[in-house]
């Protein structure tokens, strides 16, 4: 990779986070709301930048806050969640959803009810990531999936193809939603963010078919994903259909949005080129008629607003700032996750950064630049986020128990202690506190009054050093070839799909000293009653960071006591 080519690959991954994150932070303003509501909320500012301005947080009896300009929404911070879950070796599901997605409901600013009803769900311990089965998941097809796919496509060694990274997308998806429409909507998403991220243009409407064409092998490429396979029995168990033709309804159903997409597009982006913002708007106004995007029943939907996110990011390549604020300003839409969609495509091709304010710029231009280094195979240690062992972790039981003290320090369960903790508001018997975690995230936490110890098994892990600092050995080592990188064909058969997919010294263990205990292991195992998923999840844990005597120990151990186990049973 030449030093060019390098720093292309920082610049499009930075820029299309930053505009991602500055645009849910606008959105955020005014999801939700009506012009009494913006009145009440900006006070006759206009809403061109990142503004502060005040929210009520935890329902109606919660507590009035102040959000400083920049502030964003539960899209960036769900993103950001699945990034922390993302190491050189692939996506972590299973941490994503035991410990990111149970914690960040007590910091939530915002999130749909599938993303919520999900998270209440996964924490209990005999339930799979795979086999989240809440109240109405087979249903679950709004856009909480597609909002917070990007970091896969950041990450992937060949964003442009359709590569190993998208089974991840579908893995992460399955976790929250479970209606094609919401796998199809994040899928598309992620493969036309590869597009932009590869080629440094945004997919025109003409190319929008080839992306959809794509979509069909995805059900195929699930038969041959262990996890993924089961996910796809209980669907079709719970939903009493078949994935296949439900999966290719949606698609059919995704390919007739994309005339109205066509249409908008024509008239958008003539009038976005001339500043022309009556018949901008006018055009707008007719896609949201067309797509639904203000109707209660479509409103979110996984498909619809990401058909609309991308027809805005084709219209609006000659000016980012006025087709986004036009999103922004459109009230009675999803405001937030629609232009966050369209400001992660614009801001692989912009070459610039957003102006005004955003919350945690540090931490993520620092992520961006961990997803570049493992992109190009650049990576160390430092670039993965360490979790609690998932043997021992226990979600916290309720929402206002995931901070409590670490040595006398407040501290967030599963993630990290809190460098800054300053109070925000208070109802009830219940706070709310600004907390600036040690690896450089700032998230408004609800927590009891009195803080207590956290409970051992939700202690967070010190985090490698240079994590969160801008670090790029990428560009250092830019003129040597990446031991790693893959030539893929596209398009990809599912076969190929499968490839690669995969306390302080005291009390809180460093990353850099984890041992692997096979004794333990095997315990465990035991008090799971030999369970598949139980064993499944000990043999990864022993392939990442076990020797091969481990495996072989645990192998010949755990061999004897199954077979044992079946010669007694069958007496």
């Amino acid at each position: 990779m030449s030093p060019t080519d390098a720093t292309e690959v920082l610049q499009r991954r930075t820029n299309s986070a930053l505009w991602a994150a500055w645009a849910d932070s606008l959105g955020f303003v005014t999801e939700l709301t009506d012009e009494a509501g913006m009145h009440r909320r900006l006070a006759g500012r206009a809403l061109l930048e990142p503004l502060d301005w005040k929210r009520r947080v935890g329902g109606k009896f919660g507590a009035a806050v102040n959000l400083p300009a920049g502030t964003y929404s539960d899209d960036t911070q769900l993103r950001l969640a699945v990034g922390r879950a993302i190491r050189p070796s692939g996506f972590d599901a299973e941490a994503f959803a035991k410990v990111e997605l149970p914690i960040w409901t007590s910091y939530a600013l915002g999130g749909g009810r599938a993303s919520k009803a999900a998270a209440s769900h996964i924490t209990g311990p005999s339930i799979p990531w795979f086999g989240n089965c809440f109240k109405g998941w087979t249903d679950a097809g709004g856009n909480g999936a597609a909002m917070r796919v990007q970091p896969h496509v950041w990450a992937a060694q060949d964003p442009g193809r359709v590569g190993p990274h998208l089974l991840d997308v579908v893995s992460d998806s399955v976790i929250t939603h479970g209606h094609p429409r919401a796998l199809i909507g994040a899928l598309f998403h992620a493969i036309a963010v590869g597009y932009a991220l590869d080629r440094g243009n945004v997919p025109s409407v003409d190319e929008w078919i080839n992306l959809v064409d794509e979509l069909h092998q995805f059900p195929e490429a699930m038969r041959g994903h262990m996890e993924l396979s089961m996910w796809r029995a209980a669907w079709e168990r719970d939903s009493r259909a078949s994935l296949d033709e439900a999966w290719k309804s949606t698609v059919i159903e995704v390919a007739e949005m994309i005339p109205a997409a066509a249409e908008f597009v024509a008239a958008a982006g003539p009038a976005v080129q001339c500043e022309d913002h009556v018949r901008l708007g006018q055009s707008y106004e007719v896609l949201i008629e067309n797509l639904g995007l203000r109707a209660p029943a479509t409103r979110g939907s996984g498909t619809a607003t990401v058909i609309a996110a991308h027809a805005i990011a084709a219209a609006g390549v000659s000016d980012p700032l006025l087709i986004l604020r036009m999103v922004i300003a459109s009230l009675g839409t999803d405001t937030d996750t629609i232009a966050t969609m369209a400001a992660a495509l614009l801001g692989c091709v912009t070459g610039s950064e957003p102006p005004g304010s955003i919350a945690d710029r540090e931490y993520i231009v620092a992520e961006s630049h961990r997803f570049a280094r493992i992109s190009a195979g650049e990576y160390g240690e430092a670039d993965h986020f360490a979790y609690p062992d998932l043997l021992h972790w226990e979600a916290p039981k309720t929402q206002a128990s995931a901070v409590g003290l670490v040595d006398g320090k407040p501290a967030v369960a599963g993630l990290g202690v809190c460098e800054d903790f300053s109070a925000a508001g208070s109802a009830r018997s219940f706070s709310w506190s600004w907390a600036k975690l040690e690896f450089g995230q700032t998230i408004l936490v609800k927590h009891r009054s009195e803080l207590e110890e956290l409970p051992q098994v939700q202690y967070p892990v010190a985090q490698p050093k240079l994590r969160g600092q801008v670090h790029n050995r990428l560009e250092e080592s830019a003129q040597e070839p990446s031991s790693v990188q893959q030539e893929i064909v596209f398009p990809m058969t599912p076969s190929a799909l499968q490839e690669n997919s995969s306390q302080r010294s005291d009390r809180r263990r460093p990353v850099e000293n984890q041992s692997l205990n096979v004794d333990a292991m095997l315990d465990w195992i035991r008090s799971q009653g030999h369970t598949d998923q139980a064993i499944g999840y000990a043999v990864r844990r022993i392939a990442e960071i076990g020797t091969t005597e481990q495996m072989i120990a645990f192998t010949a151990t755990l061999r004897a006591e199954i077979r044992n186990t079946k010669i007694s049973g069958s007496r």
